[in-house]
């Protein structure tokens, strides 16, 4: 209660004893432009954002035991939650809050986390983490393979469709 509200998105709490949020601030960050919860019928976090360089959509990460996240989950990678206690999501969002364009859902059947999010120059996004589960590697010229199974920290390339 009291979280400041301006042109959200979603208005009202989610679920769980958490919902992520999202604020845009003007530059001198002596107001807000808009603010929104974020989150579904469960615990959401937001960790990171970052702006695309190609479409200037801004692309928020984190990780979510909601499995009904906001945002069109059809052409993505992973449109559903994959169990265990938390995924990692990844939302793109317009840059002026008006619309959440897609959401996915990255994750295993253990704990995942998305901690960072960064572009390429073509406006490709990659995403940082860690999971206690086993991360899937593909076409990787390097992969750490620590105790015979995948290793507990990834770096991955997102390509939304």
């Amino acid at each position: 209660t009291g979280f400041p509200l301006v042109n959200a998105l979603q208005s009202s709490f989610g679920g769980g004893t958490q919902d992520g949020v999202i604020m845009k601030f003007t530059p001198s960050i002596g107001s807000i432009l808009f603010s929104t919860f974020f989150g579904g019928n469960a615990d959401d976090a937001c960790f990171v954002a970052n702006i695309n360089p190609i479409t200037g959509d801004l692309f928020v990460a984190g990780a979510t035991a909601s499995n009904n996240l906001p945002g069109n989950t059809s052409g993505v990678i992973d449109p559903s939650f994959n169990g265990g206690v938390a995924d990692g999501f990844i939302t793109q969002l317009r840059n002026n809050g008006t619309a959440i364009i897609r959401t996915t859902y990255q994750g295993t059947a253990g704990i995942d986390l998305i901690y960072g999010i960064k572009f390429d120059r073509m406006g490709f996004p990659y995403i940082m983490g860690t999971t206690t589960g086993n991360w899937t590697v593909v076409n990787a010229a390097f992969s750490n393979v620590f105790g015979g199974n995948n290793a507990k920290q990834f770096i991955s390339f997102e390509l939304f469709l």
